[in-house]
């Protein structure tokens, strides 16, 4: 009897110390613990990039985002000779959430060097949308997929139509726009991207992780991949899934930390740790949030620095501090 007792409790010790070095050792608990301790190595200048033309934005209706995703209010065509990798900081209302742009990469949405009649069509429909002339914008987009379907520009075209659709509550037809896009298209990183937000706007949250899901497991070099990531996480927070939500911005900070959804995914790992019914932890939320403010206001990091989440993190910060630390 006293062995068998014997052998229970140090079996049962074994259990537990091996569920305590695994919840150590846990990709998300290491993350934060990064971050706790200034492990995460952040660039004193992130690379920036503009926008791509054919990113994607938020749509009407969106469900209320920290950081807002607007369609872009011009679309630069750069010179078809211009080598160059200097990138402008677009304004945070103007650009969508952007990861970092690599040197070298093709942009997506990126115009390629020839020229004709259908890139006259793309330029000009292009000009038309900024200008909020969506029916035009929209007739000179199908003329070109219409006119030349062998044009390289027709998949753009079918992602600014998408864009031209939505402006005009027309979802189901932006959706069969980005459909067709093939999966060997240089677009379809992009059309992935918009149609997850279109199927998030339209409440269907399952779709919308899919296809955001897709874009970041198959395409982990896009641009907008780590974008995608911070998508996910905000639908799974929102359904009480703070696992997933945790591990999706996790991953930013794992994979992308010289991209500019860093302050994102912090902010997105506070709130879990904060608002999550199982995962809540006060405290720790309290001292991530703390970190941001550090490296925007201590360390002076460009990328939480300029961020409009930053006073939303002190609010946080505050509200933790009244309500359940009452430490001032």
């Amino acid at each position: 009897m006293r062995l068998f007792i014997l052998f229970t409790i140090t079996l049962l010790f074994s259990v537990s110390a091996h569920a305590q070095y695994q919840y150590r050792s846990d990709d998300n608990n290491d993350v934060i613990r990064s971050i706790l301790e200034d492990r995460v190595r952040v660039r004193k200048a992130p690379v920036e990039r503009q926008p791509s033309r054919n990113e994607t934005h938020v749509i009407a209706n969106e469900v209320e985002q920290p950081k807002q995703n607007t369609v872009p209010d011009t679309a630069t065509i750069e010179p078809e000779n211009d080598n160059t990798n200097t990138k402008q900081r677009p304004s945070r209302q103007s650009r969508a959430k952007s990861g970092k742009q690599k040197a070298g990469k093709k942009k997506g949405g990126e115009i390629p060097p020839s020229a004709g009649s259908d890139k006259v069509l793309l330029e000009t429909g292009i000009s038309l949308f900024d200008g909020g002339n969506d029916a035009a914008a929209i007739e000179k987009f199908k003329q070109l997929k219409e006119k030349y379907p062998s044009s390289p520009y027709v998949d753009q075209s079918s992602v600014w139509l998408a864009k031209a659709y939505l402006r005009i509550g027309r979802s189901k037809d932006a959706l069969g726009e980005l459909d067709a896009i093939g999966e060997d298209s240089g677009e379809y990183p992009s059309a992935l991207f918009l149609s997850g937000q279109i199927y998030r706007d339209l409440h269907q949250s399952n779709k919308a992780i899919e296809q955001f899901f897709k874009l970041s497991s198959r395409f982990p070099a896009s641009e907008l991949a780590d974008d995608a990531l911070i998508a996910a996480s905000k639908i799974y927070l929102s359904r009480k899934q703070g696992t997933l939500a945790l591990t999706a911005a996790a991953q930013v900070v794992k994979q992308y930390p010289d991209r500019e959804t860093l302050d994102d995914a912090y902010f997105q790992i506070g709130m879990v740790l904060e608002k999550d019914p199982e995962l809540r932890d006060v405290e720790k939320a309290r001292l991530v949030f703390k970190k941001f403010v550090q490296r925007a206001e201590s360390e002076k990091l460009e990328v939480f620095a300029k961020s409009p989440l930053l006073d939303r993190v002190k609010r946080e910060i505050a509200f933790i501090e009244k309500n359940f630390l009452k430490t001032r």
